[in-house]
């Protein structure tokens, strides 16, 4: 009887220590999207700040360059393939109304 209770025990040991692997990796994976959207993110935000030649505290910049931006995409800017991309960032941001 002593010999199969030490085998349930290590059995139990190992099921307990596959599902601790188990969730640390699927936690791992989760925080390691997160990072990676969020860099994402900063660099999209940065993207227009660049373009519109604005300083992290001067948004309204980043608005005149967005709302200047959808009115020349229906002209000079129509066959640029950045535009829409840069459009869309603009009213993700919340500088595009």
């Amino acid at each position: 009887m002593d010999g199969w209770l030490k085998g349930l025990i290590a059995t139990a040991c190992v099921v307990v220590i596959a599902i601790g692997g188990y969730f640390a990796v699927s936690e791992y994976r989760k925080s390691t999207a997160e990072a990676a959207r969020k860099e994402r993110l900063d660099g999209a935000r940065k993207e227009l700040f660049d373009l519109a030649n604005a300083q992290p505290n001067e948004e309204e910049k980043v608005r005149e360059f967005c709302k200047n931006l959808k009115v020349r995409i229906a002209t000079d800017l129509q066959n640029n393939e950045m535009a829409p991309v840069l459009m869309r960032n603009c009213r993700a941001f919340g500088y595009t109304f």
